[in-house]
């Protein structure tokens, strides 16, 4: 098994396409595009009704104000909270003691592929990736739109390893 360590680049790299991934447009008529109209739809409403309850009754504006700088700051907060928390999880994975730039290796064979590092074992079979994605340095497999690995094309030198998983892995994303 060939031993690698990756590079804060092969992270960069990895966040862009996962990035990429999730934040991609969805086809018109797909079950995404449809979420997402719902979604916009709802909150649509919810203004609606609010702004026909503020207008209705005047004893109630107090309350109704109230109820929108409320909903207004926890919308921040969460925000502020979410965008913190993204760093907190970006600084551990990518800090010397973190996993993803420790030593590692991997192992490709028909069964799937088997990743060890300083925190322990990890054994995909061909199944559990959806698609991949390769440039001049890096194959990228994807698990979830949102999660995947990267590898090096500098840990692995031989083609028939890359070979092997281009025949297993469903197509490029």
């Amino acid at each position: 098994m060939p031993q690698f360590t990756l590079t804060r680049d092969d992270f960069e790299a990895l966040n862009k396409c996962l990035t990429e991934n999730v934040t991609k447009k969805p086809p018109l008529l797909s079950k995404a595009f449809f979420m997402r109209v719902g979604v916009w739809v709802s909150i649509a409403f919810i203004f609606y009704s609010f702004f026909k309850a503020y207008a209705a009754s005047e004893a109630a504006t107090v309350y109704l104000i109230q109820l929108a700088v409320g909903a207004t700051l926890l919308f921040v907060i969460a925000t502020v909270a979410q965008v913190q928390n993204q760093k907190t999880l970006v600084a551990a994975l990518i800090s010397p003691q973190g996993w993803f730039l420790s030593p590692q290796s991997v192992q490709v064979d028909k069964d799937g592929i088997k990743q060890t590092s300083k925190l322990g074992e990890a054994h995909f079979t061909w199944r559990a990736f959806m698609k991949y994605r390769e440039d001049q340095e890096r194959f990228y497999l994807f698990i979830e739109p949102g999660q995947g690995f990267v590898l090096p094309k500098r840990a692995i030198p031989d083609n028939e390893t890359w070979n092997l998983i281009r025949a297993n892995v469903q197509g490029e994303a």
